[in-house]
């Protein structure tokens, strides 16, 4: 049952904590899950949670970015998971496409392009590489985000995290 629903312009983690907040208040805190569409809107709502003690309790689901601090928070628990861009394959698309235009070709001749979206401006869509979201939860954050060089494990595992079993793993 959805108890609450609210914009967050610009994804302002201010105006994603009043939203919250003011939801939390008219349920009397009876929220079970919480679905961000964006990292730094999970920020705020984490903390409005945390206002209440019930970070952890109150499951943050979503996000996007692979942001520090939402990496931090799916660490400990408090946050199921967010999705980074997959960002190997986007520098491919684009040092293909790069190749492209320095070719002097149409982009559409480097492979890459998979789809159009609307702008508003452009009646027939502009060409648009989607590029593939990586899933980040707690038993992937060494391949997701390490690995791959995101962030390091001693950055992973400062502040809530650092009593997760991923920062205690040697």
């Amino acid at each position: 049952k959805i108890v609450c629903q609210a914009d967050t312009p610009g994804w302002d983690p201010a105006v994603a904590q009043q939203a919250m907040e003011q939801c939390l208040t008219k349920n009397g805190d009876k929220v079970d899950a919480v679905l961000a569409m964006n990292d730094s809107t999970s920020d705020g709502i984490w903390a409005a949670l945390k206002a209440q003690n019930l970070n952890g309790k109150v499951k943050i689901i979503g996000g996007h970015d692979g942001s520090l601090t939402a990496v931090q928070r799916v660490l400990a628990g408090d946050q199921v998971a967010t999705f980074h861009p997959d960002g190997v394959q986007l520098g491919d698309s684009v040092a293909k496409l790069l190749q492209t235009a320095l070719a002097d070709k149409d982009a559409a001749d480097a492979g890459v392009i998979n789809g159009t979206f609307d702008n508003g401006y452009v009646k027939k869509g502009v060409p648009t590489v989607f590029g593939k979201e990586n899933l980040i939860s707690a038993d992937n954050v060494q391949q997701e985000i390490v690995d791959h060089k995101i962030f390091t494990k001693e950055e992973s595992g400062k502040g809530i995290a650092a009593g997760s079993d991923f920062c205690k793993a040697r």
